[in-house]
């Protein structure tokens, strides 16, 4: 019971072909020409924003972080750390607690 199978080309055909769109331009190529001014505070903006900082904006920013937790008190800051749960030591030094409020703040995680 084997059945003869005769293969025919009948013609090209083109299936699913699809002219390729230009990829769009890039919004930093955009931006670059703007003049880009840099952020207070990255941690109050609007939410699904992102904040582009400048060179001198993050200098002025880290600048500002350092005054502004350097003045808080010891306790304030472990218990902002504890509010944020940025921390599960509580007994880590004071100098370190500061690094992690700072980090966190420049990454947005906490607003002061």
């Amino acid at each position: 019971m084997e059945k003869k199978i005769t293969v025919e080309k009948l013609g090209e055909t083109k299936i699913g072909v699809k002219k390729e769109k230009p990829l769009p331009k890039s919004i930093l190529k955009k931006t670059s020409k703007l003049n880009l001014r840099g952020v207070r505070d990255p941690a109050s903006s609007k939410k699904h924003t992102i904040r582009i900082l400048t060179s001198k904006g993050h200098r002025k920013r880290d600048k500002t972080l350092k005054k502004k937790i350097g003045g808080l008190s010891d306790k304030t800051v472990t218990q902002m750390n504890k509010e944020a749960g940025l921390i599960k030591n509580t007994d880590m030094p004071p100098h370190l607690q500061r690094e992690v409020l700072k980090h966190a703040v420049s990454a947005g995680f906490v607003s002061i």
